[in-house]
């Protein structure tokens, strides 16, 4: 489809932008219903797309077998992602760890990360991570939340989410010295905006992250399992030793997908153990994990939309 496509009127259901809903998958139970509350597993989050449609190559794409709450097995297939790349060592050690195992992923990036730090460390490993064959990401300059502040104002917050994401790949451009098409989108905690209107929660008007990566024929790409690393922070609720068996649980409860990881020094700091717990467990259909890249996934969710159109 062209994406170019003018998306101004796009009218995004309320109940698309609800909080992601967290499924259980009984072995087996393909035609299960939608998990009563105290069914829910922490950590566990089928909404890649948070209801029936993503964007995907500038166009909505939906996931025909979506359409009934049950999620998808995607037969043991995992995309690694990891969100806010710190440019140190750590990130060294996460792309050893992938390379020996020959894993591909996926890095978003976000601007405060890469404020102040050396412009050679940066480009240095953007250039490792391209020629490893992993993608980078758009995690958006500010890292701040797309549904508050001055990205809620319902007039120009299309206008401020794009400048946010085109800051960051002006950063990007600049420490490689040529221009690296960017073309995922993974905004910040994840939030698309909706319409909630209390004056103290005021914010964008629903799907306008969906209308600024369409418009800039980009894919929206959120997760489906959280490995919980970002508890493990000083003070937080893990340990960094406990991340190996805590990732690996949340893809055994889950159907594969994508994952949701951060590259940062605690998460580094373990990082081939947890990657090898993972590879060493299955999904909760019984699939043996298989790490693999987002087309597959892709292929596997989602259908092109053969009807709708979107006018101005």
């Amino acid at each position: 489809m062209d994406a170019s496509i003018p998306l101004n009127h796009l009218r995004i259901p309320a109940f698309l932008l609800l909080v992601p809903v967290l499924c259980i998958h009984a072995a087996g139970a393909q035609e299960q219903s939608v998990p009563r509350p105290e069914e829910l597993v922490r950590g566990v989050y089928y909404f890649e797309d948070q209801g029936l449609f993503t964007m995907h190559g500038g166009a909505r794409v939906f996931s025909e077998r979506y359409h009934d709450g049950v999620p998808i097995d995607f037969a043991g297939r995992v995309v690694f992602t990891f969100d806010d790349v710190v440019f140190d060592e750590s990130l060294d050690r996460i792309l050893d760890a992938l390379a020996s195992r020959q894993i591909p992923a996926v890095f978003f990036l976000s601007g405060r990360h890469m404020l102040g730090v050396d412009v050679g460390a940066i480009s240095s490993r953007l250039e490792r991570i391209i020629a490893a064959g992993h993608r980078i990401g758009n995690h958006s300059y500010s890292h701040d939340q797309f549904d508050r502040g001055v990205y809620a104002d319902g007039r120009h917050d299309f206008r401020d989410v794009a400048e946010d994401l085109d800051r960051l790949e002006a950063i990007v451009d600049e420490a490689l010295g040529y221009h690296y098409p960017m073309g995922l989108v993974r905004p910040p905690f994840g939030i698309r905006g909706n319409d909630a209107t209390d004056a103290e929660e005021r914010m964008a008007r629903p799907g306008t992250v969906d209308r600024v990566v369409a418009a800039r024929g980009q894919d929206l790409v959120l997760w489906h399992i959280n490995s919980l690393d970002f508890l493990i922070v000083p003070g937080g609720t893990y340990q960094p030793a406990e991340l190996p068996e805590l990732a690996a649980a949340r893809v055994a409860e889950s159907l594969g997908g994508v994952i949701l990881f951060h590259s940062n020094r605690y998460t580094a700091s373990v990082i081939e153990e947890t990657i090898d717990a993972i590879l060493a467990s299955r999904t909760g259909s019984g699939y043996p994990v298989r790490p693999t890249n987002l087309e597959e996934i892709y292929a596997i969710k989602y259908e092109l939309d053969r009807t709708l159109t979107q006018a101005r």
